[in-house]
């Protein structure tokens, strides 16, 4: 039997990788703050686990119920992820440490806490990223663009240092997709565009052009394809790039000044 934990389990990302690898016969430790979801979550290989990954005390618990039911872990995938827009000069700071709270920091608690279960099989990180972790930083998106960015360079030391170690880490860089997150942003992009005292129009467009590319996202099922390839392949890729936005792809191999002019175009 293979063993894996989820973070982020109950909706989008984590909740569509716990089903898919249930299926394939992976028993899922399903760890989420949705206690409800959890609940309804309770089938053949899935047994939820309520976690905070911005509390250390409720992954020590977590770790606790793990390990009554396995010695070992074969895999970790980090999918607990919040993302809100704001113009950074207007930011609530404790919104933006929360942000790295939860998309950084509680990464890294739950890898640090779990390893020594992870460890005994060499088994494998997975640290869920985003397109916005490499590519140039828009605008009013710094939130989730500086996490991620953060999250890149943590999971590349820690794919080096765990090399000696022989457990694997893998990023995975999802583009647009059709998950509750969408719904969120913009609702997110409400509430700046309320708030907000320098950029009403740019907002405005800004969120004009981002519901098009919602129009336009992906299923996710080309992530959690990605993420099974990166539980179970021998060769996992260290990196898997899964439907990255192609005009945004293309706008990242221009010169910085020219992609400043081309947002002031866009959104002026």
């Amino acid at each position: 039997m293979k063993y894996i934990l989820i973070t982020g389990a109950a909706s989008g990302i984590g909740k569509s990788a716990a089903e898919a690898l249930a299926r394939r016969g992976w028993k899922v430790f399903a760890a989420d703050q949705n206690k409800e979801v959890l609940r309804s979550m309770e089938a053949k290989n899935i047994i939820p686990i309520y976690m905070d990954v911005s509390k250390e005390k409720t992954i020590i618990d977590a770790f606790m119920k793990v390990s009554k039911e396995t010695l070992y872990l074969d895999a970790i995938i980090n999918s607990a992820g919040i993302r809100y827009i704001s113009s950074l000069i207007e930011d609530d700071l404790n919104k933006l440490k929360k942000a790295f709270d939860v998309n950084l920091l509680g990464m890294m608690r739950v890898n640090n806490i779990f390893f020594p279960l992870l460890n005994k099989e060499n088994g494998r990180i997975i640290n869920i990223s985003s397109e916005t972790g490499w590519m140039s930083a828009s605008p009013f998106n710094g939130a989730d663009s500086i996490s991620k960015y953060a999250v890149e360079a943590y999971s590349d030391t820690l794919r080096r240092e765990l090399n000696f170690l022989g457990v694997k880490v893998i990023k995975i860089q999802p583009g647009p997709l059709k998950t509750p997150m969408r719904q969120n942003t913009i609702d997110s992009f409400k509430e700046s565009l309320d708030d907000t005292k320098y950029f009403k129009n740019e907002l405005k467009s800004m969120s004009k052009i981002m519901k098009s590319e919602f129009k336009n996202s992906h299923n996710i099922k080309h992530l959690t394809n990605a993420i099974i390839d990166a539980c179970e392949s021998d060769k996992p890729k260290m990196c898997y790039r899964v439907k990255n936005n192609f005009g945004m792809a293309l706008l990242n191999l221009l010169p910085e000044k020219l992609i400043d002019k081309i947002y002031i175009n866009k959104l002026k």
